[in-house]
């Protein structure tokens, strides 16, 4: 069987952008920490980015959390929260390359994945 990629917890600086540990959706214990100019670099940052499960911000400024919720393009945003985890009874999934783009995990939406609807006509 194969071995599969194995990397121990890690935090990794000093990337350049276009490293794999930057572009790739890593699903473990590894975080890659980029430093940016200013706020709009940062989303910038984010949003060129191919992948758009889960964005998160850390501000003491509502204007600027509302206007990162806006336009950070991710499925969850996070504002001075952890990006890992969130609550069962809400919907949960990216966009662009970190989704089906057809149902939301969890929640009410997850019903979506389980069913299909139909339409009827009748004449009497």
């Amino acid at each position: 069987a194969d071995a599969g990629f194995l990397f121990p917890a890690a935090i990794l600086t000093d990337l350049p952008f276009d490293d794999a540990a930057v572009t790739e959706e890593i699903f473990g214990p590894v975080v890659a920490v980029l430093e940016v100019p200013d706020y709009e670099a940062g989303l910038g940052a984010i949003n060129d980015s191919r992948y758009g499960l889960t964005a998160g911000i850390c501000t003491d400024s509502l204007a600027r959390a509302t206007d990162f919720a806006a336009r950070a393009q991710a499925g969850v945003i996070k504002v001075n929260r952890p990006t890992a985890g969130l609550d069962l009874n809400v919907p949960f999934g990216g966009v662009k390359d970190s989704s089906t783009n057809t149902f939301r995990e969890q929640g009410k939406s997850a019903l979506d994945f389980f069913t299909w609807g139909k339409t009827v006509y009748t004449g009497v």
